[in-house]
């Protein structure tokens, strides 16, 4: 039962990360979310021009990318706990492929664009999570075993 809800888990969190990180309305959750922040931030309203809002809006935008993949390659790593040899390779692999997928199925959205830089956040994210997820791992061993 723990592998079926692994590789539901797995191949779910796959599927959402490319559809979110690929389609318009991702793009439209995350403009609105940014001009709002913004506004909060500085209390102004309009945004046209501003290179503070460009800096702004790139940094939140590259920081999703960051914190999905961050969140996947968590997910991969115990995803992959079966086959504890291969899995850091599994994870990568995997974590790669989905950040190619999501850039490339950009084409298919009109005012998407791809950008290999974004490959290499999202690469960067998934091996992040992975670290992560074996610090982690670690730590709690290191606490059963002291108790």
């Amino acid at each position: 039962m723990r592998n079926r809800r692994l590789w539901v888990m797995g191949i779910a969190g796959m599927l959402l990360v490319i559809a979110f990180s690929s389609s318009g309305v991702a793009a439209r959750i995350l403009d609105s979310s940014v001009c709002a922040s913004y506004t909060l931030a500085t209390g102004r309203t309009s945004t046209g021009g501003s290179s503070l809002y460009g800096n702004f809006h790139f940094l939140v935008e590259k920081g999703t990318h960051l914190t999905m993949y961050t969140l996947l390659g968590f997910l991969l790593l115990g995803f992959y706990s079966e086959w504890p040899e291969r899995r850091w390779v599994y994870t990568l692999a995997t974590g790669f492929a989905v950040g190619i997928s999501s850039e490339l199925l950009q084409f298919a959205f009109p005012g998407r664009d791809p950008a290999v830089r974004d490959v290499l956040i999202n690469f960067t994210g998934t091996i992040l999570g992975a670290l992560l997820f074996t610090l982690l791992s670690q730590t709690r061993s290191l606490t059963v075993t002291a108790r």
